[in-house]
């Protein structure tokens, strides 16, 4: 469908552009009402304005109404519409020729002449018609009528729109005073029509018009009454951005009933009527009709209600409260308070706005809780009225903060414990076992810290405490233990040679500067060969170093090369400076003992040489933790 839907062909008087739909036609753009009628045969057009004559050299044959059984014939000649005026004239002067001579002829018809003009200069018709395109689709063609200056006068000759197209078919429609809107059904799509609006006299407008070439519904509006109310449903409605729609619908004299503005694809809008009427509807969007609708309300008027008579004013009764029965209305936080006493004869409750004042009648505590009373009081005459609430306090909880440690010393050795006391009551206290732990600065200084710790409420608290400690003297040279002695201990402070010397060690710290040296030996045993220990509970972290060189160590019967016994955490680090081999039967090369809690771990720095290690048997292996756990880093 073409953009431009009134596709009529002007002169093209104003230089307006124009459209090129074939080798013959040509469509301007603009909307001055001169309209034209192409000559089918010659090619030539002549010029017909709306408040002018039609001219009869113009007179086109239109077809005929369609006939009874479907098919469509010529239609008749719209000369048989005669004047009403030519008639009445023709009418006088047949009577007067009956009744009188030739001279009294003349003067009955110069009166009657005299008369017909007198009459035609009293009505002037001033009617102006045009048909405003506001739909076309591929099968129909609606037109709003647009009329100005209309009077009874105007449609005593009878004014058709007459619809043709271009292969002799055509369609008609009246166009009575009352007239809003033409519907042309069964189109075909894609074609061109010509509608001319005419009585027997005058042609009040021509145009030239296409229906759609292809479906493009962008909405559409269904009616339907009941009784006096009125439903549309609006479907299928498509929007763009900040578009809206708008649906109308007017009455017989074109003015407006119902309005309404929407977005909704699909909506359902009612209204009411209380009289029979047509109506008319509509729907727009940016000014472009989308579909249009009408019914028929068809109802006998409603009368209108009468108004009901005033009612006599009753007469003034006094109230009579009732004082033994108050209402208090409380505040939901209790900030105040109003009392209603009801009225006995059915009137207004007297209200009375109370006094609140409130006190805590018990404080809360860490354990129990508390509460606070309310009491409302209001006054009427000399009469007092009181009503009292109750609001529980939480208990408050009980404030623990930074304890207070508490040393005691016994055998060289000191105990803590953490007292918390309750900031909001002194006699709630809570006693805790601190964790203690010592660490001496350096293995020659003279001070130990002790430090205390306890864990109470998810909150760690922790005390020290320093003390001096006897110097020790730094060893002259490394510590050799032999492996041909026998087993060998070792504890953090100490070792000994052989299981005599283990109750009597040779006090002796391990570092990395000083290790405990092993080298040049080659033992095969069934014992275990090195036993390591952390005898001493306070103990938290202890570090043993020793270096092997050149060693060759084998167990037999179920023996481990190191036997570890430890309590907290207990690192034992390997310096291999020479070809070292470590062989297991039946058991594991390291075996840990001590506390659930205990923590083993085992670092080999292989600094020169090599390092080689083998089991064999029956529950042999690297490693076992027989409680607490054991970690290797080769």
């Amino acid at each position: 469908m073409k953009d431009e839907l009134n596709n009529y062909r002007i002169n093209n008087p104003d230089g307006a552009s124009k459209e090129k739909y074939s080798e013959q036609k040509t469509s301007y753009g603009n909307d001055d009402p001169h309209y034209v009628k192409e000559d089918p045969l010659s090619g030539q057009s002549e010029m017909f304005r709306t408040t002018e004559t039609y001219d009869e050299r113009r007179q086109f044959s239109a077809p005929s109404r369609q006939a009874e059984n479907g098919s469509e014939s010529q239609s008749p000649s719209y000369e048989s519409l005669s004047s009403s005026a030519s008639s009445a004239v023709s009418s006088v002067a047949s009577v007067t020729s009956a009744t009188a001579g030739i001279g009294a002829l003349a003067g009955v018809v110069a009166t009657a002449v005299m008369t017909a003009v007198i009459v035609v200069a009293v009505f002037v018709s001033t009617l102006r018609i045009n048909l405003s395109l506001v739909m076309a689709n591929m099968n129909s063609l609606v037109f709003q009528v647009e009329m100005q200056g209309a009077q009874e006068e105007d449609f005593e000759n009878r004014i058709f729109a007459v619809l043709t197209s271009d292969d002799g078919t055509y369609r008609e429609q009246e166009i009575r005073p009352d007239s809003l809107y033409l519907t042309f059904d069964d189109l075909s799509p894609g074609k061109e029509y010509f509608i001319c609006v005419k009585n027997a006299e005058k042609v009040f407008a021509e145009k030239s018009f296409f229906t759609a070439t292809e479906a493009d519904e962008k909405g559409s509006i269904f009616v339907q009454s009941e009784g006096k109310d009125v439903f549309i449903s609006v479907e299928h409605v498509t929007l763009k951005s900040g578009e809206f729609y708008t649906l109308i619908a007017k009455d017989q004299q074109g003015k407006v009933v119902f309005a309404k503005d929407g977005v909704e694809a699909f909506a359902e809008y009612r209204f009411s009527v209380f009289e029979p009427q047509n109506l008319y509807f509509s729907l727009s969007v940016g000014g472009k009709t989308l579909a249009v609708s009408q019914i028929e309300i068809q109802l006998e008027p409603e009368p209108r209600p009468q108004p009901e008579p005033r009612p006599q004013p009753e007469p003034i009764v006094e109230p009579d409260y009732d004082f033994n029965s108050p209402v208090w209305i409380w505040e939901k936080d209790y900030s105040s308070a109003n009392v209603a006493f009801p009225d006995k004869n059915g009137g207004d409750d007297l209200v009375l706005i109370a006094t609140v004042e409130s006190t805590v009648a018990a404080e809360p505590t860490c354990e129990e809780d508390g509460y606070i009373e309310y009491i409302a009081v209001a006054e009427y005459g000399r009469q007092s009225y009181s009503d009292m609430k109750t609001e529980s306090l939480s208990a408050i909880d009980h404030d623990y903060g930074e304890p207070t440690f508490v040393w005691e010393e016994s055998d060289d050795a000191y105990s803590v414990t953490a007292i918390f006391t309750c900031a909001h009551d002194p006699s709630h206290t809570v006693v805790e076992q601190a964790y203690l732990s010592s660490e001496k600065d350096t293995p020659s200084s003279g001070y130990i810290t002790y430090t205390a710790e306890v864990d109470f409420n998810s909150t760690v608290y922790s005390e020290t405490k320093v003390e001096e400690a006897a110097v020790e003297e730094e060893p002259t040279a490394d510590a050799f233990l032999s492996l041909n002695d026998g087993p060998i201990h070792i504890n953090p402070t100490g070792y000994a040679s052989s299981e005599s010397g283990l109750n009597n060690p040779t006090e002796f710290v391990s570092s990395a500067d000083n290790p405990y040296v092993i080298q040049d030996q080659e033992v095969s045993d069934c014992d275990n060969i090195i036993n390591v220990y952390q005898q001493n509970a306070d103990i938290f972290t202890a570090d043993i170093y020793i270096k092997l060189s050149n060693v060759t160590i084998e167990t037999r019967n179920w023996c481990s090369l190191f036997r570890i016994v430890a309590t907290n955490t207990l690192n034992i680090h390997l310096i291999i400076e020479g070809n070292v081999y470590f062989s297991a039967y039946g058991q594991k090369i390291f075996s840990s003992q001590g506390s659930g809690g205990a923590t083993v771990n085992i670092e080999i720095d292989q600094t020169a040489g090599t390092f080689n290690y083998n089991f064999s048997g029956q529950n042999s292996g690297l490693s076992e933790a027989n409680s607490g756990q054991i970690n290797i880093n080769i």
